[in-house]
């Protein structure tokens, strides 16, 4: 994996949760400067049947994860994307098509919840080999009740994922 490091900042004011986080990745993916020269390099490389296919640039993403519902620290989810039994709520983000929410049951099985409710907002800039990236929501959500009340003075379990798009980073294969 690319990414080795994350900087985490947290904040509300009783109405909402905004997240800051910030780390380090070699490239902005996809980075349409580079598309003309990787296709051309894939064709050369490649039959011609499989460079359209192998060209397709895969984009940065992070998700944050969190027990879904709050559960006690006994019965916490699975780390990596929680369970069949404990799920998580996630906040997924990607340089391509910005924020959604989402649930997952395991690595392999991630969902994205209806838009209803008080969506999450995001805000993503990359600047001189960094992504910084803002995600904001209301700490007590409207509709789904599967989405996770962050409690003001509790402690809240939460994972970080990242994937660099230009290191063939996605699904599974990430940090």
């Amino acid at each position: 994996p690319t990414v080795s490091g994350l900087w985490v900042q947290a904040l509300h004011d009783n109405r909402e949760l905004a997240l800051r986080l910030s780390w380090d990745d070699p490239s902005r993916s996809p980075d349409p400067a580079w598309n003309e020269w990787q296709a051309l390099v894939t064709s050369s490389m490649e039959p011609k049947d499989d460079a359209a296919e192998a060209t397709g640039a895969l984009p940065d993403a992070f998700a944050v994860q969190f027990a879904a519902p709050a559960g006690d620290a006994r019965d916490l989810p699975y780390f990596l994307m929680g369970d069949a039994r404990r799920p998580v709520y996630l906040w997924e983000w990607t340089s391509q098509a910005g924020v959604r929410e989402g649930m997952a049951r395991g690595l392999a099985n991630r969902a994205p919840l209806p838009a209803d409710g008080a969506p999450v907002q995001a805000s993503a800039q990359f600047t001189d080999g960094r992504w910084h990236l803002l995600l904001r929501r209301a700490l007590v959500p409207q509709g789904n009740a599967i989405r996770t009340t962050v409690p003001i003075g509790a402690g809240t379990p939460v994972a970080f994922y990242a994937w660099d798009g230009s290191n063939g980073e996605a699904g599974t294969r990430g940090a």
